[in-house]
This record gives structure tokens, sequence and C-alpha cells, in this order.
């Protein structure tokens, strides 16, 4: 007897992903002190957003190549023009459906009409995209983590090393698998990716820094970010707006680092990222449908 798969309606996911966001951002404000955080908000964002919106065009400039990248390897020639497009139109979409997928979702059925690659083809060109991002941020947090966290012995020490190597094998493997391409184009997606999840670790520092003076360590508050980041990629509220927020106010206190500027630093990412997003609106109803070589 074959096991019978629960599918929920969409709606009710919908309502889910946005009942967590409103759910973690309710309990981040009520353990936030609002005349402190709306006086870092009303003294810095004129200043910080402006510097914080280039610099996360920037990031998704890179990510975008490394899109075009993945795609021209499996013989999808688009311009470097059409994929900036269809990319921003994910974006644009990113910041509207729960965790980043549907704006795949939306990539995927733009990069089908445009080139007539059977949607699974793409959809799984789409999915090493994303991966790569992920186990770069699986290597960044190991890494800090291996470096700040406090350890039991040599236990813990050799268990951080440990996932930090790891993640070059497995980077490796989810090429061969959904993408067997050269060696060197696997290193100048992982490159690539190390390239926008450094930007956007500058660009909060940058943010955090320009809050007030306040002290800040730099690589717990890498630490943090970088963990936060890969929570709000995950499909579980919209946008990530929230969880990036609780991993804040729940590990700042953690290292001595205050809450306030983190935690207004995380909402100043978010709305850098929703302004940077904004333009996709304008491909929403401009796509082409020329037919591209395979």
């Amino acid at each position: 007897m074959s096991a019978k798969i629960i599918s929920l309606p969409p709606y009710l996911v919908f309502l889910f992903k946005i009942s967590v966001s409103c759910v973690l951002v309710f309990m981040v404000l009520t353990k936030m002190d609002w005349k402190e955080l709306s006086s870092i908000q009303a003294t810095s964002l004129y200043r910080v957003l402006p510097v914080s919106v280039l610099a996360y065009l920037l990031s998704k400039f890179a990510s975008a190549v490394r899109q075009h990248q993945l795609l021209s390897k499996e013989g999808i020639n688009i311009s470097y023009k059409e994929n900036l497009k269809i990319y921003w139109l994910g974006m644009f979409y990113n910041t509207l459906l729960p965790g980043g997928v549907g704006g795949d979702m939306i990539k995927a059925i733009q990069l089908h009409k445009l080139s007539k690659v059977p949607l699974v083809r793409i959809a799984k060109i789409l999915l090493l995209d994303r991966l790569s991002g992920m186990v770069v941020l699986l290597s960044a947090i190991a890494l800090l983590g291996w470096i700040i966290l406090p350890h039991i012995g040599n236990i813990g020490v050799w268990t951080w090393l440990a996932c930090f190597l790891a993640c070059f094998p497995l980077m490796h493997g989810i090429h061969y698998y959904l993408s067997p391409v050269n060696k060197a184009a696997q290193w100048k997606g992982w490159l690539l990716s190390a390239m926008v999840q450094g930007i956007q670790g500058l660009m909060f520092l940058y943010i955090v820094f320009n809050l007030g003076n306040h002290e800040v360590s730099i690589a717990p508050c890498m630490f943090i970010f970088f963990l936060s980041s890969l929570a709000a990629s995950l499909p579980l509220s919209i946008g990530g707006i929230g969880v990036r927020e609780y991993i804040f106010l729940v590990l700042a206190s953690h290292y001595s680092m205050p809450s306030s500027i983190l935690v207004s630093g995380s909402f100043i990412f978010y709305l850098s990222s929703l302004a940077a997003s904004l333009p996709g609106v304008f491909f929403t109803r401009f796509t082409s449908t020329k037919k591209t070589g395979t």
C-alpha cells in the first residue's frame, strides 16, 4: 500500500509563513526599547541606506553573473541583459513570496519561455545556484565558529574545522549531481558565491558601525549575520522577515553586543534589499520570448 502524500493548499502555506514572520517580528519588538530603536533608525537611516542599497545591488550583480555562468555551461545561451532582467524579476518576487523559492519559480518559468529548455533542467540549474550560496554560508559559519565559539578541549575545535573542510567536497558533490561541469567552472562559481556573501557581510558591518558608538566585535557579528542569512533563506517566512531579527536578538547578548544596534542593522539590511529589488517590478510585464540556442 503506497503512502499518500499530504499537500496543503498554497494559501495555507502562505498564511503559515506570514504568521511566522509576524510572530517573530512581534517577539523582537516586545523585547526591544522602542525609544532607543526609533532613535537609532531616525538618525542613521538616511545616511546608511543609499550606500547599503548600492552594496546590495553589487552583491546581486555578482550573483546574477554566477547564474549566467551556470546557464551558459549548460548550453542555455542568453545575453547578460536578459539574464539580469530575469534575475531582477526573481529578486522582486523574492520580497513578496516565502523564502526566495517563489522568485526561483518565476525565474525558471521565464527562462523556459526564453530558451525553450525543459523546466526540470532549468530547475536543476537554479537549485545548484541556490545551493552554491548556501554551502558558502555554511563554510563561513563553520570557519567563524572555529575561531570564536567557546570550545571544550580539542573536540570542539576539530569539529568546527572538519565542518569547514567538509564544505569543499560537499560543493563538488552538489555540482557533480546537478551539473557535472568542469572544475574551473566549479571554482569560479564558488568564488562568485564567496564574493556575494563577502559584500553583504561588509555591507552589514558598514550599517552597524554607522548606527552609533557601540562596541561590536567583528567576528561574532559576522557569525550571527551569516547564520541569520542561512536561516532567512529557508522557506519558513516571507522574505526572511523576522527570522534574521530574532536570531540577532537571541545571540547578541551571548557575545556582549547591543541587541538594539544589531536588530536595527538587520531591519536596515532588509530595507536595503527591498529597495534594491523593487525595480524588478518593471520586468513583470516586459519579458522577451525570443528563442535562443541550446
